[in-house]
């Protein structure tokens, strides 16, 4: 998926992060900067950026970034004109959005709207293992290996 999943946490921090997700999810077609989000939290930009790194494993760009561009895919669905979309999610410049989408998607606005969606992103959130120190953050075993078959002549 395009955003990470939400992080049951009991710090202050977490509930401060979590109102700055509700905000840009309400505001994400307007021009939002991480200082001005940071302040509607109630901590400054600093404080802000390492707290939702610690929360949602990536930084407030990244998440604003995926967060347009999965509204984006909801008005390419729709039908909507693939060179308007970047313009209607809070991408001033429609070259900025074409090159965000191909590359959390591996494909450009248009062709993704030729395809019949639903059409699965190719970028899956990195997972974080946090060690045992009741962060309020479960870890995540390491995938399994694969076992690789060989066949003798």
């Amino acid at each position: 998926t395009l955003l990470p999943r939400d992080v049951d946490g009991e710090a202050p921090r977490d509930a401060s992060v979590k109102a700055a997700v509700a905000h840009v999810e309400q505001h994400y077609a307007e021009k939002l900067r991480q200082i001005d989000v940071a302040r509607t939290c109630g901590m400054n930009s600093c404080q802000f950026s390492r707290a939702f790194k610690f929360v949602y494993g990536m930084t407030y760009r990244d998440y604003l970034i995926r967060f347009r561009v999965s509204r984006a895919c909801r008005l390419l669905r729709r039908r909507a004109l693939s060179h308007r979309c970047g313009d209607g999610v809070g991408f001033e410049d429609p070259s900025h959005f074409a090159r965000a989408f191909r590359r959390l998607l591996g494909v450009s606005p248009s062709a993704y709207q030729r395809k019949k969606p639903p059409l699965r992103p190719k970028i899956e959130p990195r997972r974080r293992t946090y060690p045992a120190i009741g962060l309020g953050v479960r870890a995540t075993p390491p995938p399994p290996k694969s076992a690789s078959i060989v066949l003798d002549p």
